[in-house]
């Protein structure tokens, strides 16, 4: 199988496992219960074998493409951080009711990339104040973002389960970070 097929089958195991835990959480019969457990472990086995199928693809050629898109979507960000007037702060919220929707926006953009295997860049007018609650300083943000590349290139011989390991980390840094 080709990287992307591998990718989507991937894609389509992880959607199921998640649907078999919710069954299994939302369930109050005990069979189905069984049933559900029975299933995501299988899921599991099957997840695991894809990760290795995918590690192990001769040609790489299209996570190599993911991790180029994703280092250009940072420099997106940090392009559009730039063009910031001094004194502005950015809006956490970006205009939005959902609180930190900055960083789903960043999130969501790069996901695209290790998910869908989607290309292309999105530009995004970044919300600014001049308040200091509910916002971020731009300067520690596109610093942020400029360290997060340096992590990205850092990747030896990448493949789509070292970049989701990559947005996995990338989420805890900036709860860590950012949110907590």
């Amino acid at each position: 199988m080709t990287e992307i097929e591998l990718l989507k089958l991937l894609n389509n195991k992880l959607r199921k496992a998640r649907f078999a835990e919710i069954g299994y959480d939302i369930s109050t019969d005990i069979k189905e219960k069984k049933q559900k457990q029975t299933e995501l472990k299988v899921l599991e086995t099957q997840i695991g074998k894809i990760k290795s199928d995918l590690q192990n693809v001769p040609n790489k050629e299209q996570s190599l493409n993911a991790r180029g898109n994703m280092v250009d979507q940072l420099s997106t960000y940090i392009n559009e951080i730039d063009d910031i007037l001094d004194g502005f702060r950015l809006d956490r919220n970006q205009g939005f009711i959902i609180n930190n929707y900055l960083f789903v926006m960043i999130m969501g953009d790069l996901k695209t990339f290790v998910t869908d295997n989607l290309s292309g860049i999105s530009h995004h007018y970044l919300e600014c104040t001049y308040d200091n609650e509910n916002s971020i300083d731009k300067t520690d943000l596109r610093n942020f973002l400029a360290q997060e590349i340096q992590i990205l290139r850092n990747i030896d011989n990448p493949d789509y389960v070292k970049l989701r390991n990559y947005m996995s980390d990338l989420e805890t840094r900036i709860i860590e970070k950012y949110i907590e």
